[in-house]
């Protein structure tokens, strides 16, 4: 009875200890690691979930969660290691660079979405492509993340092997967990860049800017519109681009609409009479 007593009493307190422990190791890592392992943890659970019921809700909520912290711990991790990089002189000037050329893009990217959406020259539509710069870039961008992981994978593993290799040292565990884990999110990272460069975010774009240049680069002229809800812009002297709203979504045409003075009587001047 007595020995019954002492073992239950000891197994709390080893618990306990356990429990310390591993919570000072747990601090003792850097907060991307800790994402890295949680994510670790996350896919052990997943498993788990999968072995029951591969199909089942909570199997897919635990995956997408462990796939999101791998993504995120490897964007973490690389914005670090970017930011640490921007004090050296030639990596300052590749990003004014980098930054110039991306604008560039960007604006030429919102200037054929703006083409695609309307079949007109995008030089009458300016506000639309201010508006689009921001969201035609992230397809260009999607792709060059794409390019950096699929370039950064052979470094990752390769680097991991010749440290390896060179070194004379025990290998531990987190060594051979760690460059896993940011392989794991490199390829989440693609995944997503892939999603966001696929033609269902690219032609929502495309519909945005249909709308946007029919509201912000057109207005309602009675004298070439033949609908109340036409709206237009002119192109020159002679020419007019006319939208409307259809069925079918936003649709643009070239119409001859010469401008002409109006023969319309301007009002006295406030707080004049007119003089007759």
């Amino acid at each position: 009875m007595a020995e019954g007593i002492s073992m239950a009493s000891v197994i709390p307190r080893r618990a306990g200890a356990a429990l310390e422990r591993g919570g000072q190791w747990w601090n003792s890592l850097k907060d991307v690691v800790q994402l890295y392992f949680a994510g670790a943890m996350l896919v052990v659970v997943w498993f788990c979930l999968a072995y029951v019921d591969p199909k089942s809700f909570p199997a897919e909520v635990v995956f997408g969660i462990a796939v999101t912290v791998f993504g995120i711990a490897f964007v973490l991790e690389a914005y670090r290691w970017i930011v640490a990089k921007l004090d050296l002189p030639f990596v300052k000037w590749a990003v004014a660079v980098l930054g110039v050329m991306a604008a560039a893009v960007a604006s030429g990217a919102s200037a054929l979405t703006v083409n695609e959406a309307t079949g007109q020259d995008p030089a009458h539509f300016k506000a639309s492509i201010a508006l689009l710069a921001p969201l035609s870039f992230v397809p260009v961008l999607a792709v060059l993340v794409m390019i950096f992981t699929l370039i950064s994978t052979p470094f990752l593993l390769f680097g991991w092997l010749g440290k390896h290799a060179l070194s004379r040292g025990r290998i531990r565990d987190s060594d051979v967990l760690m460059p896993l884990a940011r392989l794991v999110g490199v390829v989440v990272v693609a995944s997503l860049a892939s999603f966001v460069a696929s033609p269902p975010i690219t032609s929502g774009v495309r519909g945005l800017a249909g709308y946007s240049a029919l509201f912000l680069d057109m207005h309602y002229d009675p004298a070439c519109a033949t609908d109340r809800d036409d709206r237009v812009v002119r192109v020159n002297d002679e020419i007019v681009i006319v939208g409307r709203i259809t069925d079918q979504g936003p649709r643009y045409v070239r119409r001859a609409c010469p401008l002409s003075a109006e023969s319309i009587e301007l009002p006295p001047p406030a707080g004049k009479k007119s003089i007759r």
